[in-house]
């Protein structure tokens, strides 16, 4: 009875010394739609140790979910929060002067603020200048910002001098799911895979009007995804042929792994400015994938890392030179495992902290 009474009072104890989290957005999946998995594996590797809680649940209203201090940790996490003003509900929607707000507040009661840098500008435009507001907001008031590329930090640099100190890269973090051998390129399905829910912005459909319009057609190609809209699916359905093959739905990473084993190269066809890191090419290089993808951000990184291979275009006419110049080499699994057991989340949740214990 003693003993027990005695592992309650150390438990209490463990659990008031623990940093306590609010990480926003923490949503409900839906049922016809799976969430980031990137939020929720961010929680897990915060709690793993029992050094850190995060408070708030899921909710199906991101911000709703924080406003309310019975929800408010320690620590403010804010993933894509200068993206809300791009949402759909125009200049004065509620969910941006409802965050500026919460921001104001927070600080205001003594909360520190980790800003998590994804992305150099949100990647659907509109009203710029709140998202302008909204980052120099989150560049002023964080007491850490945390990018997973090294151009983040530049950017901080050059737009946001006054928060050098506070800006940290650590890598995107992923798991291992290398496969046991790797399938010879010249027995491979496909040339490219295409993969995750496709958008305007992500240059799917810019990808394939290049083919057509250059008629380039000795490629096999898999494009697997949820379109954003019914006429986005039709329009990419426009140029399935016997060389292009469009999954549209969401697979599990079970599936995932067998097409990126069926495939010389995964393509990420961003042309946007706007990207910095990139969960699609951290989970592609978990499964041992070659990855071709846009001059920026944690792809130029990953270009210069001899372990992995990762490759980068300026335009679309690079892409077709990519395939012909690399599509023969070969990864090292040896070396594919130690560069993922670099990228852990159990690794980044561990540089966090100790940027976090450092800089308060």
């Amino acid at each position: 009875m003693i003993l027990l009474k005695e592992l309650k009072i150390k438990n209490l104890k463990n659990y008031y010394n623990m940093i306590r989290f609010t990480i926003y957005p923490r949503l409900i999946a839906s049922d016809n739609t799976k969430n980031n998995p990137y939020i929720e594996d961010y929680i897990r590797a915060l709690e793993k140790d029992n050094k850190a809680k995060v408070i708030n649940l899921p909710h199906k209203n991101s911000i709703t979910n924080i406003i309310f201090p019975k929800n408010w940790g320690d620590v403010f996490i804010f993933n894509w929060a200068e993206s809300i003003p791009s949402y759909t509900y125009g200049y004065f929607q509620w969910q941006s002067m409802l965050m500026i707000s919460l921001i104001f507040i927070i600080k205001l009661c003594n909360r520190k603020i980790i800003w998590m840098l994804h992305n150099k500008n949100p990647h659907q435009r509109g009203n710029e200048h709140i998202t302008k507001y909204m980052m120099n907001l989150l560049a002023h008031k964080s007491t850490l910002i945390i990018t997973h590329a090294q151009e983040g930090v530049e950017l901080i640099k050059e737009k946001y001098p006054f928060a050098v100190n506070k800006v940290h890269f650590i890598d995107h973090p992923t798991k291992k799911r290398l496969p046991n051998h790797i399938i010879p390129y010249n027995k491979k399905t496909y040339d490219l895979i295409i993969w995750g829910n496709i958008s305007k912005y992500k240059g799917v459909t810019d990808f394939l009007e290049f083919l057509s319009t250059n008629n380039i057609k000795k490629y096999k190609i898999c494009i697997i995804g949820k379109c954003s809209s019914p006429e986005l699916t039709k329009y990419i359905e426009s140029f399935i042929s016997k060389n292009v093959e469009y999954i549209p739905k969401e697979i599990s990473f079970e599936e995932l792994g067998y097409y990126i084993a069926q495939s010389n190269f995964v393509l990420t066809p961003y042309l946007s400015e706007s990207i910095l890191s990139s969960g699609t090419l951290m989970d592609s290089l978990s499964y041992g994938a070659k990855v071709i993808g846009p001059n920026s951000g944690s792809f130029i990184d990953y270009a210069k890392n001899d372990d992995i291979k990762v490759y980068t275009f300026h335009s679309f006419e690079d892409i077709p030179i990519i395939i012909d110049n690399f599509g023969k080499e070969e990864i090292s699994l040896e070396k594919y495992y130690t560069f993922l057991e670099k990228k852990s989340w159990s690794h980044f949740a561990e540089y966090l902290l100790k940027y976090f214990e450092k800089d308060i």
